[in-house]
């Protein structure tokens, strides 16, 4: 049976462990209170009887925040009668997310006959239901005070017809036009002329903020140089987009990584970025410390070190990797206490 003294060593240890996905609320307030400045919906978009939501949202920064992304920050959610039936994140484009973007949230025809909104042959039972909300709330992991703003649809935030050519030549109309207000706003060129289609610009961030637009609006990009498909899925509430993991390798795949499964277990990203390397990290420090005695544990606990705290430091994660660190310090030290190996 361990000791009192020993069980009372590894208290401190357990403690710095839950360092890592404690809340710290170090981002301010938005500027503004009222953050959905249109929302539309369609269907059609890839299969009969899906839904796709599409807002254009303002989220107003003078200074923009460093501390957190609008993946990190926001959810856009798409409710029914209250209920919310798909969420997803703000995709960091410009301005780290915030300020003017477009954001989006998709059902599968099979999520929609799941709620009860469509039949088995994918017709809605009523297009334009009276019962549809869109959300954009704060992540409860980062604010003390969660921002939201909710904004009814009405009949006329509906596309015309359940048709799949209307909902494609609206759901092309909307884009172009948001990508003209975003050309203004952020000051670079959104949208080609001659014809008019989306610039490189464009074609990069719509597919990032409406996943798999280019199968939903084909010629929406007909002369831009980028290529047609980006590796984003889509399908589920909550998928999030990593198709930038090609272009910003250097600094993006592990938060992409994260923010997906994130969105699918609806545990937050900090937290989800502190468990694993907290296990990762005393799992090699216990095998090591096991299998090779003291030497081992402290090359194991230097390894991680070396290769795993400036990884984490290179994709931004400071905090978590001086957590990681002190646990992993505490914990090292009960372990060979533990064991003997550390004399008084």
């Amino acid at each position: 049976m361990l000791k009192r003294k020993y069980l009372l060593a590894l208290i401190p240890a357990f403690c710095l462990m839950l360092i890592p996905s404690m809340t710290i609320y170090a981002i301010a307030q938005p500027d503004n209170d009222a953050f959905i400045t249109q929302v539309n919906a369609y269907t059609y978009t890839l299969e009969k009887g899906d839904l796709l939501i599409v807002a254009e949202y303002d989220i107003q920064y003078s200074t923009i925040p460093t501390d957190y992304q609008s993946n990190e920050a926001f959810f856009i959610q798409l409710l029914n009668s209250n209920e919310i039936i798909g969420t997803n994140t703000i995709y960091p484009f410009n301005q780290n997310g915030y300020n003017k973007g477009a954001a989006s949230v998709y059902l599968t025809a099979a999520q929609t006959l799941a709620e009860g909104l469509t039949d088995s042959s994918g017709n809605w039972t009523s297009w334009g239901p009276s019962t549809f909300s869109s959300k954009i709330v704060g992540n409860p992991i980062v604010w003390s005070t969660v921002p939201s703003d909710t904004q009814n649809l009405t009949t006329a935030d509906f596309s015309s017809d359940q048709t799949k050519a209307t909902n494609e030549s609206e759901l092309q109309t909307r884009v172009m036009a948001i990508a003209q207000i975003l050309e203004g706003a952020w000051s670079v060129t959104m949208v080609s002329s001659d014809p008019d289609v989306l610039s490189d610009t464009g074609a990069q961030y719509f597919p990032l903020a409406i996943p798999e637009l280019f199968r939903m609006v084909e010629g929406i990009q007909l002369i831009s140089t980028l290529p047609a498909a980006y590796p984003t899925p889509v399908g589920t509430p909550g998928t999030f987009a990593t198709a930038s993991q090609d272009r910003y390798s250097s600094t993006a795949w592990i938060q992409g990584g994260f923010d997906s499964l994130a969105a699918d277990t609806g545990l937050s990203s900090v937290a989800l970025r502190a468990i694993f390397m907290t296990i990762i990290g005393m799992i090699v420090i216990g095998i090591a410390g096991y299998s090779l005695g003291t030497s081992g544990a402290l090359l194991g606990f230097a390894g991680l070190i070396v290769i795993g705290i400036p990884v984490f430091v290179s994709q931004g994660f400071l905090p978590w990797a001086f957590a990681i660190l002190i646990a992993a310090l505490v914990t090292l030290f009960g372990f060979l206490k533990l064991t003997g190996r550390l004399e008084t």
